[in-house]
């Protein structure tokens, strides 16, 4: 169960990796935004999930 639980995680997590990119406005707001220190990858898309839609 823990083992399809991780992998299903992973690929919730390479979904919203691809979704991030398939824009170059989101990829580009992405980098911006995790070059600030302690933005990582998912604050990063629910900050532009909820200010650039």
């Amino acid at each position: 169960m823990v083992e399809n639980l991780k992998q299903q995680l992973l690929e919730v997590e390479a979904e919203i990796g691809q979704a991030l990119n398939q824009d170059q406005q989101w990829a580009d707001s992405t980098q911006l935004l995790q070059s600030i220190k302690g933005i990582g990858w998912l604050t990063a898309a629910w900050l532009l999930v909820t200010t650039l839609t």
